[in-house]
């Protein structure tokens, strides 16, 4: 049931996670947990791949008893998203409860030395394919030089390239705000999109996008650059302030 019948197969070939003939899936239930516990890790599957079998299966058991009590149909795709943002919502918060007490003091000393370092910094980037049922993108926390987080972020297909980046930035800053960093440099390659929020164009199509980022800016000291190698094109958003 969690990995034989036709939804199950096809989520678990969307997660990732490797298959292998024979050993996973299989029709021992006991065999597949082994696998998935164990014998992956062994095989070289990585461990942020691994990381999310758990909420893959408590979202395929929600997709069969939807179906089966309610009478609505989950599909595979949206089964692994909901999942991934699960197990990618559950990571921050373990990175909060690591910080324990020393995080207050921890984010004033570094926002005393923004202008002397590059850090804290988060570089955002989006994928788009016309046609695709599912668009995401991904973001890195470079905290420190020896610090770095990364997150991941899948949803429902978008109008457009602009629509995706928009979209990945807005994750990337409330996942910012969740570790408990409201002093960050937001670094994008969209050029379109450091355009549109520094010279507040009116794109009506992307109102709710919008909407979102003018609630979410006023907690944060931040910059957006237009490009990630070219540092020195960094453009500061609090210009902006004034027309939110």
């Amino acid at each position: 049931m969690l990995f034989l019948c036709p939804p199950a197969l096809q989520a678990w070939a969307l997660s990732d996670i490797p298959t292998v003939q024979g050993c996973f899936p299989s029709e021992s239930l006991l065999g597949n947990f082994d696998y998935l516990l164990l014998r992956a890790k062994k095989n070289g599957v990585p461990d942020n791949l691994l990381a999310r079998f758990p909420w893959i299966s408590w979202f395929i058991w929600k997709a069969r008893n939807e179906l089966l009590f309610n009478g609505k149909q989950i599909l595979p795709p949206d089964t692994v998203l909901h999942a991934t943002r699960e197990e990618e919502s559950w990571r921050v918060a373990q990175v909060i409860a690591e910080k324990g007490g020393t995080g207050s003091r921890q984010i004033s000393e570094q926002g005393n030395s923004e202008s002397e370092s590059p850090f804290p910094r988060c570089q955002v980037d989006a994928s788009w394919v016309k046609n695709s049922k599912v668009s995401g993108g991904g973001f890195v926390f470079d905290l420190s030089p020896d610090t770095h987080l990364y997150g991941s972020f899948g949803m429902e297909q978008v109008l457009s390239p602009m629509h995706a980046e928009f979209n990945i930035l807005l994750s990337a800053m409330r996942n910012s705000l969740q570790l408990g960093y409201t002093s960050m440099s937001f670094e994008s390659d969209c050029l379109q999109l450091v355009k549109l929020i520094n010279d507040e164009e009116d794109w009506p199509s992307m109102a709710s996008e919008w909407n979102e980022f003018t609630h979410l800016f006023p907690s944060f000291t931040l910059h957006i650059c237009d490009s990630f190698p070219d540092m020195h094109k960094c453009v500061s958003l609090e210009g902006a302030s004034a027309g939110l």
